[in-house]
């Protein structure tokens, strides 16, 4: 995870339920089989399953992270007797653009990109407009019981309802900008939808 972490770096983690995960956030796991702990970053979770790579790597890794296998997630790091936090979620990946293209950006405007990207994750800015520019609606299929319910936005599906784990599954890029805790929940979905669309 090299230059996040360095060697000598004291992690923090943080124990966080492993539904609250996205993409750019910063773990602690055992891998399959394995019995060393690697810290990696989330560049994907799919199937409930979440699949992660080290920022100076090139590739993500061959495995697959089970919830079992997740110790945490790194908060902050302790390095030169000061406590750092860890840029994790939608400014973690904003962080590895950053890093990528740090070699081409003037200086004086990397330092302006920094500062706008802090203020804008601390303000919640990006989601903020978003979402108010781009509203979501709810398809109920007609066919299956429990109905299959997507989630759009305009034209494009974005999402599905998964009655067995009672959340929504929301594909990347966009489960980075929409908040769940917006979206209806399973007794909004079932308070709504007619009781032989539920049961047949």
């Amino acid at each position: 995870m090299y230059p996040v972490f360095r060697d000598l770096d004291l992690l923090y983690i943080l124990h966080k339920d492993t539904h609250k995960l996205r993409p750019g956030d910063i773990i602690a796991f055992l891998p399959p089989g394995g019995v060393d702990i690697i810290v990696h970053r989330i560049v994907k979770i799919h199937a409930g399953c979440f699949l992660t790579k080290g920022d100076n790597r090139k590739y993500i890794d061959s495995y697959k992270i089970a919830s079992a296998n997740i110790l945490g997630i790194v908060d902050k790091f302790h390095r030169n007797d000061r406590i750092h936090t860890v840029n994790n979620g939608f400014l973690g990946i904003i962080t590895i653009f950053r890093r990528r293209l740090g070699l081409f950006l003037n200086p004086i405007l990397n330092t302006v990109l920094v500062a706008f990207l802090k203020l804008s994750c601390r303000w919640d800015l990006v989601r903020k407009i978003l979402q108010a520019i781009y509203k979501y609606k709810i398809v109920t299929s007609e066919t299956g019981a429990p109905p299959k319910i997507f989630l759009y936005i305009g034209s494009n599906k974005i999402g599905e309802f998964l009655w067995c784990e009672n959340r929504w599954q929301i594909i990347s890029p966009y489960d980075l900008f929409l908040d769940r805790l917006l979206l209806p929940s399973t007794q909004d979905l079932i308070k709504k939808l007619p009781v032989n669309h539920l049961f047949r």
